[in-house]
Order: C-alpha cells, then sequence, then structure tokens
C-alpha cells in the first residue's frame, strides 16, 4: 500500500545521489571531473537542480549548529 505522500522512488534516488555529491563536497574540494560530474548531473532535470537546491539548503543549515551541539548528535 503506497502513501500519496510518500516519497517517489525516483525522488529517493535523487535524494541519495545528491547526499553523495554532499558528502563528496564535505570530503575536499571536487577535481575538475568531478566538478563537471556534479554540474552535469545537476542540469540532467528540473528534478535535479530543485533537490540539489534544497540539499544545499539543508547543509547550510547544519552548518549554523554550534559545534557543541552537533557533537553529541
Amino acid at each position: 500500500m503506497s502513501r500519496p505522500d510518500a516519497l517517489s522512488e525516483r525522488h529517493q534516488q535523487l535524494l541519495k545521489e545528491a547526499a553523495d555529491w554532499l558528502v563528496r563536497l564535505d570530503e575536499g574540494e571536487l577535481s575538475p571531473g568531478e566538478q563537471h560530474a556534479l554540474n552535469t548531473w545537476v542540469e540532467r532535470s528540473a528534478d535535479h537542480r530543485l533537490v540539489w537546491q534544497k540539499a544545499c539548503e539543508l547543509a547550510d543549515q547544519f552548518t549554523r549548529v554550534p559545534t557543541d551541539v552537533a557533537k553529541p548528535v
């Protein structure tokens, strides 16, 4: 049984891919090839762009959490 508000498998996959890119960015600067791959991924569709935008906004919010609060979590 599926819920109307449940994320589609495609959307879940896009979220996973965006999260993977965020992890790679967090590990350090991307190589030119990696940056090109990320840009290509983002520009693949409007859904990719939207998911990437939301993922970046969420990541930005996480950077604002004070370290003493974030570490235990």
